[in-house]
């Protein structure tokens, strides 16, 4: 499917030498995190200023977030002005639960 194209297309890319981008790790962080490669997903989840999704405070979040860590959740909230982690809780949460589903879909 497309998150597997994502990280071919992701993996051959840096191979060929392309630059380390939010443009390229920020889509290949979310897609390692959705087919449950959190390690993967966290050494790509590098967070630039220019991160223009915003993948990397979820994915890295998610990922400490299954581990027990509340540490990144609190960080990346205050680093976005918020007083309240609900939001990034939920997107965290949920970029979790898609894993799992992504993980238990049969495979073509």
């Amino acid at each position: 499917g497309i998150v597997n194209l994502t990280i071919e297309a992701g993996n051959h890319a840096l191979k060929e030498g392309c630059q380390d981008s939010p443009e390229l790790l920020a889509p290949l962080a979310m897609a390692e995190a959705l087919v449950g490669n959190w390690d993967k997903a966290e050494t790509h989840a590098v967070i630039f200023k220019t991160d223009p999704w915003g993948y990397g405070p979820v994915v890295l979040t998610a990922a400490a977030l299954r581990r027990g860590d509340s540490g990144p959740l609190e960080h990346w909230t205050r680093e976005a002005g918020l007083s309240d982690t609900a939001l990034l809780r939920e997107q965290a949460e949920g970029l979790i639960e898609e894993s799992l589903k992504e993980q238990m879909a049969p495979k073509p």
